[in-house]
């Protein structure tokens, strides 16, 4: 047991410190575009921004299972050092550009590279006891949470403090110290592979999406991925059109704030509630629950009321992603960890791409409370859809058979 435990939380720390450090450059990225690379017009810094930020996602999409299925080979473990020192040489060196070009060019080598939730949902599912699953799936989730949260304030803060090439260095070297510590205290038991002729296609993407409990999974992920992301961009002009009279700026940072702090307490939580209630139930009752108070954001007429029910929907979200990516280890066979959190990460990357275009197009045609509509819509759908995979069977198992 000493073993599992220190290892989940050694990969707790190695994810937190990761998605700490690469959310703390969100803030001031523009403005580094803007002021450190000579792109003086602020619509120019913008579109640099989002080709930046989308061709990272984009290469991370594509390169996410083919790393799945490494680690599936090579070891879990190995993955999560790989990416921790390769996100953190593309942050030092992206401390010396002079172009935007260049910018572009390091951030779709980051993302290319990337992968360290994927690396970390699978390393903790291959080594703790399948009835802690949930749990441990649920810790990883809330540090997920708590990094994208207090990254961008930790970000803000510094950029501002100490400038925005040493803030990359210093993202750097939460890296470095994240990686060291899996490669001095990470233990990873041998990875069983299943044997027979065949064993090696089985592993294959499209085997594991002819499951068809993996298959129900990953759409249901997506869908409420998708549902997640289309609202959230559209979160500070809907806060702006209520009063425009007040600190946008300030309240919609907190509202970010309210929305991971009450996510990460929801991921721990939901792992208690998983075994009584049964996973899929959990899944249906928190985006059921995350569809009707993100449409209650959307008919917000206060500020206040606003962030009150982002605080139920952050409760909702940690709940759901964590009972889902909890879902999608229980279902996968434990040597194909790897290969099914790496198909994760792909569908999660294209959820965080297409949700918030999809948002802005219907906030540009429409009016700003649509996407939060559209949100609810596809929440209900992703959560409905789950009662139809096979409830997964929580005992101790070397290897679980796709249904």
């Amino acid at each position: 047991m000493e073993g599992w435990r220190r290892n989940l939380y050694v990969v707790w720390f190695a994810t937190f410190a990761s998605l700490t450090g690469g959310s703390l450059v969100q803030p001031f990225l523009p403005l580094f575009i803007n002021r450190d690379l000579g792109v003086t017009d602020p619509g120019t810094a913008a579109i640099w921004f989002g080709v930046a930020t989308s061709g990272g996602g984009i290469a991370q999409a594509i390169l996410a299972p083919i790393w799945g299925i490494l680690a599936d080979r090579h070891g879990r473990k190995a993955m999560l050092v790989r990416a921790q020192f390769a996100i953190g040489a593309a942050n030092a060196t992206m401390s010396f550009v002079g172009s935007p070009w260049q910018l572009v060019g390091l951030r779709v080598i980051q993302g290319m590279f990337s992968g360290v939730v994927g690396a970390s949902r699978a390393l903790v599912a291959g080594s703790v006891p399948r009835d802690r699953v949930p749990y441990a799936m649920g810790l990883i989730q809330s540090a997920i949470f708590m990094g994208q949260t207090l990254g961008p304030t930790i970000g803000g803060i510094m950029g501002s403090a100490i400038g925005f090439r040493a803030s990359f260095l210093v993202t750097a070297s939460i890296n470095l110290v994240a990686g060291t510590l899996a490669v001095r205290y990470v233990k990873e038991q041998p990875i069983e592979r299943p044997g027979g002729k065949g064993s090696r296609g089985r592993g294959s993407l499209r085997e594991m999406l002819r499951s068809r409990a993996i298959a129900i999974l990953f759409v249901t992920f997506f869908l409420t991925s998708v549902g997640n992301m289309l609202s959230r961009p559209i979160i500070p002009l809907l806060l702006q059109e209520i009063d425009p009279d007040h600190d946008v700026a300030f309240t919609a940072g907190l509202a970010f704030s309210v929305l991971g702090v009450s996510g990460a307490i929801a991921s721990v939580a939901a792992s208690r509630s998983g075994g009584r209630i049964g996973l899929r139930h959990l899944v249906v009752y928190a985006a059921i629950t995350s569809a009707v108070s993100t449409y209650v954001v959307g008919l917000g007429t206060t500020p206040l009321m606003v962030l009150a029910a982002l605080f139920v929907t952050g409760l909702a979200q940690g709940t759901l992603a964590s009972s889902s990516t909890a879902l999608i280890s229980l279902a996968a066979p434990a040597s194909r960890q790897g290969t099914a959190f790496g198909m994760l990460t792909s569908a999660q990357s294209l959820a965080m791409g297409a949700g918030p275009l999809a948002g802005g197009l219907l906030a540009a045609f429409a009016d700003l409370r649509t996407p939060f509509a559209a949100s609810s819509v596809l929440l209900v759908m992703g959560g409905l859809l789950v009662m139809a995979a096979p409830q997964p069977t929580t005992t101790s198992s070397s290897e679980a058979s796709p249904v």
